[in-house]
This record gives C-alpha cells, sequence and structure tokens, in this order.
C-alpha cells in the first residue's frame, strides 16, 4: 500500500499492536501479553541505507508472492528531518 519511500518510513516508524499470534512472551508474568511496539528516528546518520522488502510473507513465515509495487522515491533532497525525534537531529 505505500507509493512512495516517504510512504514506506511513515508506515515502518507508525505504532504496532501486538495481539492473537503477535502477542510477546512477559517474563514477569510468565505469559503471552498484548502489547505495543514502536519504532522511531533519534538522530540521522551521515549516510542512510534502505533496504526494502521483496516478498510478502504468510502467517508461517514462508515466502507467499513477490511484492511487485513500484515506489517513489527522490534521487536527492530527501528530507526527513520532521520524522526525527531528537532535538539534536
Amino acid at each position: 500500500s505505500c507509493k512512495s519511500l516517504d510512504d514506506c518510513i511513515d508506515l515502518y516508524l507508525k505504532e504496532e499492536s501486538l495481539k492473537g499470534a503477535d502477542q510477546y512472551y512477559c517474563g514477569k508474568c510468565k505469559t503471552h501479553v498484548d502489547g505495543t511496539k514502536k519504532q522511531d528516528l533519534w538522530m540521522l546518520p551521515p549516510v542512510l541505507i534502505v533496504h526494502l522488502k521483496r516478498f510478502k510473507y504468510n502467517d508461517y513465515g514462508k515466502i507467499g508472492t513477490k511484492n511487485e509495487a513500484a515506489i517513489e522515491y527522490p534521487v536527492t533532497g530527501w528530507d526527513l528531518k520532521s520524522r526525527v525525534k531528537s532535538k539534536r537531529g
């Protein structure tokens, strides 16, 4: 559902709900529990390498189909500053 690299990074940085088969194991409770997972950008490196998934996986981790979606990307000037959480950037 991503059409651009900006869409992809926004999806990557979106909070994800962990429920059902995606629950995580709590060592304190000794059981699987619902939770959330969130990735953030705190600082930007001098060089950023982006790797896009080429395959869609099924629920069992096996390759289902090849992802042939075209992704638009900037050749120069990709500005990620608005997505950085640290004030030092």
